[in-house]
């Protein structure tokens, strides 16, 4: 028995594979590394001018991560990695780094130095509860706390 496949199957399958490759070879890749240390020089922010040491090493270390920060609106308004990576030295998440004790993952304590009011309706939002499990556990969670009406790990 020999039987053979429709044309019309052949036919559609190649072109199918041909516009899967054109599109491959037609999309611009996202770029990163080298690229990415020569593209932040025309952006400007304090933080990005060598006055922060964390972003005068990192730029040769992680180029892209210094990018990404220096187009952000944070790097515009002149805050410095310090101002959200440096925590105590009780922290638990906190590590040695270059002289600092800094965490790489700051959670909304360190964003209500600055952003009181907005740290508190993410306290308050569906979004607190998860994040703080995700972090910690369960182990801190009261039942006020689930129930919605405390900050998960209590007062912030």
């Amino acid at each position: 028995m020999n039987r053979q496949l429709p044309r019309t199957l052949i036919v559609g399958t190649l072109v199918t594979i041909l516009v899967l490759i054109a599109l491959y070879v037609l999309t611009p890749l996202p770029r990163g590394g080298q690229e990415a240390v020569l593209t932040t020089q025309s952006v400007q922010p304090a933080s990005y001018e060598g006055s922060d040491k964390c972003a005068s090493c990192h730029k040769q270390v992680s180029p892209d991560i210094v990018y990404e920060y220096a187009s952000s609106t944070m790097a515009h308004a002149g805050v410095r990695c310090i101002d959200c990576h440096v925590v105590e030295r009780s922290d638990p998440n906190g590590k040695e780094h270059e002289g600092f004790f800094i965490t790489n993952s700051p959670t909304p304590k360190q964003c209500q130095r600055c952003h009181p009011s907005e740290t508190q309706q993410f306290y308050m939002s569906r979004h607190s509860g998860p994040a703080w499990m995700a972090l910690t556990g369960l182990d801190d969670f009261s039942p006020a706390t689930e129930a919605g009406i405390a900050y998960p790990g209590g007062q912030p």
